[in-house]
């Protein structure tokens, strides 16, 4: 997924990118940036596609197989009815869920144990 794409596809939808960039809760500038880049991180795309009421398989071509690499940017496509990369984007936003919850039992954990 590329900026070119997301900046058509809002364009076709007749938003703005500022109006996105306010809903990301970023600044235009850096949204830019962002859109400039070759691959995109799955969860700005997640953004993008709540921004636009799509699921974030919409980005991808159908097909393809996707891969999300270690710093979650998407690498590839989808299958033919996206539901991978949903469950790919559904996993990691759980596996993020997990970790901030055992960060937080181990600050509970070890001010328990200072006393």
């Amino acid at each position: 997924m590329d900026g070119k794409t997301i900046r058509e596809t809002l364009q076709a939808e007749g938003r703005t990118l500022a109006d996105l960039a306010d809903f990301l809760g970023i600044s235009p500038q850096n949204l830019n940036g962002i859109l400039g880049k070759d691959n995109i991180k799955t969860g700005t795309l997640e953004g993008v596609a709540r921004f636009l009421g799509k699921p974030i398989s919409f980005f991808y071509n159908e097909g393809s197989i996707a891969t999300v690499g270690h710093d979650g940017t998407a690498q590839a496509g989808c299958t033919n009815d996206g539901i991978l990369i949903d469950e790919i984007a559904a996993q990691r936003r759980l596996t993020e869920q997990v970790l901030t919850q055992n960060g937080q039992l181990l600050n509970i954990i070890e001010n328990l144990t200072k006393k």
